[in-house]
């Protein structure tokens, strides 16, 4: 299992990882799955180790990360709907329940110093105004208004401006 999960280029062909990358709907997967995709021969590498088959879930986190989560089982999962659906909403309640654990422990609640540019940026902001009307109220152009708001979200570990504000407030900036 080692030497399948630590090369690249398998990351690459996985049919699961490749969801769970791009996107954030649960995925049943089995042998089947991984034929379809021209990957059978991972699935014979990971099975031998429990990697049969199972249910995977990808939610967002702050500063473009991925929280992953996959239950894999030996046994094949459950044929009538309302069981496997049972499963994908269990899955979903405990990803939620992860995804709120992980960001306790992998994001600093530390406040970041702020530029006073910066504050006044995201005060603007906070009140609803685009970057085009911030660069004008504040005599500076629409790209630097977009620089420090990206800047912004680094120092905060956020990816949009709403969650920017909600961070900032969160944290006592605003």
């Amino acid at each position: 299992f080692l030497a399948a999960s630590s090369d690249p280029d398998n990351a690459k062909r996985d049919p699961v990882h490749s969801h769970v990358m791009r996107n954030a709907a649960p995925l049943v997967y089995d042998q089947r799955l991984y034929a379809d995709a021209g990957a059978g021969d991972l699935w014979e590498m990971q099975a031998p180790f429990g990697y049969r088959t199972g249910l995977a879930v990808s939610v967002h986190m702050p500063g473009y990360r991925r929280f992953l989560l996959v239950v894999d089982r030996e046994a094949a999962l459950p044929t009538d709907p309302v069981k496997l659906n049972r499963m994908i909403a269990d899955l979903q309640l405990l990803a939620v329940h992860a995804q709120d654990a992980a960001a306790r422990l992998l994001v600093s609640a530390k406040a970041p110093r702020l530029q006073p540019r910066q504050l006044e940026i995201l005060k603007l902001t906070m009140e609803g105004k685009s970057a085009w009307v911030v660069g004008s109220l504040l005599g500076i152009s629409e790209n630097t208004v977009n620089y420090h708001l990206k800047q912004l979200f680094k120092q905060l570990d956020v990816s949009t401006k709403n969650h920017a504000v909600l961070k900032a407030m969160e944290l006592g900036l605003l």
